[in-house]
């Protein structure tokens, strides 16, 4: 009988994630709307209402689309109405007069409850999230979907993590190892770290003339109120947590170096400071070369077993990949949906277009005019790697797929993707760059701040330059924005406001830039393998 063929591993991903794509969204269309708080028959009910093209709302035509409150929620609201009109912020009010159809009597606005006047009983309408619907109406299938995807994801993601220190360190001293000699290693470090430059200079310009382009800050002043009354606040902790880091100013950012010689080596490690781990293992595997020849044969021999044990463990927990990128984006899509985008749609369009542009026109070309190479080959190779990324949003924790991809797939050798890539997973990020850049000049756009081409100039230095190596600083990109921000002259007050707006739309941005971010980083190794003599990339897409 002949064995059935086993489905490629991009593919089980690709799956996985147009899955979670449906269910998610799903799940959040079930819930999130536009509602007003209504009694029924001594209940309290939502009621779904539309808006018309006049701005006049309606109630939904359809009397099933009514939900109950929980006993929790109808005990709560009915002691104490006014906790609900402090948790929420209205956008609308919903005449009295209206109802779904001649005998639908039974919807009868409770002034007392609205939080208005007697002599005026319309309802507000209040926008609500999937999850705020969930827990009003006690939709117990909702929340175990959630948690239960939640699992699925954190275990992954946390599998993903436990080996990525250990791989890092085992790779670079291995790849640094084989290099060999003091002008081999110089080499191949100023390649990497001019490519790295080039790249990351690239994205910030087209990010640059994304925005300027589209224009994304320039709205009306009822778009800009509904962006401001639509900031997240369930990131106010990272966002002050952002601004005191920031306080520092180019101090902060100076501390980088400090971070590249920790004192602790174990505590760096414990921290997750990959950048002070990377600056270890770069010296280790530079000074093994340096050792007699017996005691470098038995070093060399030491780190090569320990790298193949952990590229063993790591292959064992990326074949659990497809059920953690539907653990990880289930939920994300459960909760935040797509209906954020509707008010940063046009910032969010203007991100996604940079990084295309990134992606499709300018990697292509690097790869084409510096490696020869076909960009659909490479990508096709990189696909599993990069679904993980865009699930994760974590270049580190993707790291293990990603030299697995560039060395299995690709064809790219172990020296060169063990040097390159784990300096690239902390200081290459382009996609991170180019988001920095869009950000500070939207919102100058946004709050009216003059900026000139010189002061975008300024912001392009700083995008490049905050983009590497602050992945060591908690909340590293809120940190890297609001140190620009500082820079350019926005006042303290808008700082805070701005970035709790770009942060409604942080978190499917987060994903597409990670999947560039990694992206870059492979096409650095495969151009700089090239770059090195290396032969027959691809081969084993074409057997």
């Amino acid at each position: 009988m002949k064995k059935m063929k086993k489905v490629p591993l991009h593919v089980q991903i690709l799956v996985a994630l147009v899955l979670a794509f449906f269910i998610g969204l799903a799940a959040n269309l079930n819930f999130s709307g536009d509602y007003v708080f209504a009694q029924k028959e001594n209940f309290f009910v939502l009621e779904p209402v539309e808006q018309d093209k006049n701005g006049n709302w309606s109630l939904s035509p359809d009397p099933n689309d009514s939900l109950t409150l929980s006993a929790e929620s109808q005990g709560k609201y009915s002691t104490d109405p006014d906790s609900l009109i402090q948790e929420l912020k209205s956008i609308g009010y919903l005449s009295s007069t209206t109802t779904k159809d001649a005998n639908a009597t039974s919807t009868v606005p409770d002034p007392e409850f609205t939080g208005r006047e007697k002599n005026d009983s319309s309802l507000p309408v209040f926008t609500l999230s999937a999850p705020k619907v969930a827990d009003l109406t006690g939709a117990g299938w909702f929340e175990f979907l959630a948690a239960a995807c939640a699992f699925l994801g954190k275990l992954f993601l946390n599998g993903l993590k436990m080996v990525v220190i250990p791989l890092i360190m085992t790779s670079i001293i291995c790849g640094v190892a084989k290099i060999g000699g003091e002008r081999d290693f110089g080499r191949l470090g100023l390649k990497t770290m001019l490519f790295y430059g080039l790249t990351g200079m690239l994205a910030v310009c087209t990010g640059l003339i994304c925005v300027n382009f589209i224009e994304p800050g320039q709205v009306t002043e009822e778009l800009r109120g509904q962006m401001t009354d639509h900031q997240s606040a369930g990131h106010t902790d990272k966002i002050e947590g952002a601004l005191s880091q920031a306080d520092k100013g180019w101090a902060g950012i100076l501390e980088i170096f400090h971070r590249m010689v920790p004192a602790n080596l174990f505590k760096a490690a414990v921290e997750g400071q990959l950048l002070g781990l990377i600056f270890f293992s770069l010296l280790l595997g530079f000074f093994i070369t340096r050792l007699p020849e017996k005691a470098r044969s038995t070093q060399v021999g030491f780190w090569e077993s320990l790298n193949a044990l952990i590229l063993s463990i790591t292959n064992f927990i990326i074949s659990f990949a497809p059920y953690g990128v539907f653990g990880l984006v289930t939920p994300t899509l459960m909760k935040v949906g797509l209906g954020t985008l509707s008010v940063m749609g046009t910032f969010a369009l203007t991100v996604a277009l940079g990084l295309l542009i990134h992606s499709l026109i300018v990697l292509p070309l690097l790869l084409r005019l510096f490696g020869k190479i076909n960009f659909i080959d490479h990508y096709r190779a990189m696909a599993p790697a990069l679904l993980t990324a865009f699930s994760t949003a974590s270049s580190a924790a993707t790291l293990p797929l990603t030299m697995k991809c560039v060395t299995n797939r690709a064809g790219v050798s172990k020296k060169i993707g063990s040097f390159t890539l784990p300096l690239g997973a902390t200081m290459n990020m382009d996609g991170t760059a180019l988001f920095e850049c869009v950000v500070v000049v939207f919102l100058a756009q946004l709050f009216g701040v003059e900026m000139g081409w010189v002061t975008q100039t300024t912001v392009v230095l700083m995008a490049l330059v905050t983009s590497i190596g602050v992945a060591g600083i908690p909340s590293a990109s809120l940190v890297a924005i609001i140190v620009i921000l500082q820079a350019v002259g926005f006042p303290e007050e808008s700082i805070a406001i701005g970035v709790g707006i770009v942060y409604v739309v942080d978190r499917i941005l987060d994903m597409a830039r990670t999947a560039v971010n990694v992206l870059g980083d492979s096409c650095a190794a495969a151009i700089i393998g090239k770059s090195e003599g290396e032969k027959g990339y691809y081969s084993s897409l074409r057997s």
